[in-house]
């Protein structure tokens, strides 16, 4: 595409066309590999097939071998990706009774721990279906902050038993806005008392 936009826009001979070219992609302002990923990505998430791909690349001046060199590590990576997500799902249905962060976060480290990327990790959470975590969450809450209060109610009562439950349920990654609403629907004993 340079090489056309220079012959055709300037009155360049083919040598200095050539040096300029060279003095681009040694300066990274031209990079093949680089744009072939970028256009293979978005050609893919429009749906178009690999046929079409290479031929519009082709049309570009992107060399075959290139082509094909991205195509298959973009395969590679969409199937680390579909591993990624059926793992994801099978920790996720092991996963009971906890927040939907910690429950994303569990299923993250254990991901990270498995060898997936970031990257991979962040995809394969973007595509669990996580309905069934924020319909319970509620329910979940009540249970950890009833259980809290239990624990604590040995050592501590009034404020200092509320605050240590609500320190206890913010740990485990519940909105401060559901604490507040669970803890106002439960009952406290000596409640002025510190």
């Amino acid at each position: 595409e340079m090489v056309d936009w220079l012959s055709e826009k300037q009155e360049l001979t083919s040598e200095h066309i050539d040096e300029i070219l060279h003095r681009f992609e040694e300066k990274g302002y031209i990079d093949d590999v680089k744009y072939a990923r970028s256009k293979v990505t978005s050609m893919k998430a429009s749906l178009m097939g690999e046929r079409r791909i290479i031929k519009d690349l082709k049309s570009k001046g992107v060399d075959e071998e290139i082509i094909t060199q991205v195509l298959e590590e973009l395969k590679e990576e969409d199937e680390e990706t579909s591993n990624a997500i059926r793992y994801a799902g099978k920790i996720q249905h092991q996963i009971k009774d906890k927040s939907l962060r910690k429950t994303k976060m569990m299923i993250a480290q254990k991901l990270y721990a498995q060898g997936f990327t970031q990257e991979v990790t962040q995809k394969a959470l973007q595509v669990l279906n996580f309905e069934d975590e924020i319909s319970e969450e509620r329910r979940v809450l009540r249970q950890q902050a009833m259980k809290a209060k239990q624990r604590y109610e040995k050592k501590y009562s009034g404020v200092e038993l509320r605050n240590r439950v609500f320190r206890y349920c913010s740990s485990q990654g519940f909105e401060i806005d559901d604490i507040y609403l669970v803890l106002s629907e439960m009952e406290w004993k000596n409640e002025h008392e510190s």
